[in-house]
């Protein structure tokens, strides 16, 4: 997805989510315009839908994570940098941003993960 028109373009992939709901591009795409409108949450369905149609995807896992690592939900982030970080350890984002969010405990544990089983909405 280009610069652009944030709002045009979270119009313009629901559209063709419509035409392709299975689409792990459309899904990613339509979640990025989300979250570069401030919208951190309401992305992360779409990422999810998009890890049930291509589980592990490193794209779409990463986006997810730095969602959850915006939103401060390390909980969740976590178990995803660490993923990524174990499919391809040259991965060094992946491995200091899992390291970051294992040694950050605002509130000793008490987050809740989110996303335990993928969802399709």
């Amino acid at each position: 997805m280009q610069q652009g028109d944030s709002t045009a373009a979270e119009t313009n992939f629901r559209q063709a989510l419509a035409l392709a709901p299975r689409s792990i591009e459309v899904l990613n795409d339509l979640a990025i315009s989300l979250v570069r409108q401030g919208k951190l949450a309401d992305a992360v369905p779409f990422y999810r839908r998009a890890l049930a149609v291509r589980p592990g995807d490193p794209s779409t896992t990463r986006n997810l994570a730095l969602d959850y690592f915006k939103q401060e939900k390390y909980a969740s982030a976590l178990p995803l940098f660490e993923s990524l970080s174990k499919g391809n350890p040259s991965d060094f984002q992946a491995a200091d941003l899992a390291g970051y969010v294992r040694d950050y405990d605002p509130d000793d544990g008490d987050e809740e993960v989110e996303g335990e089983g993928v969802e399709d909405d």
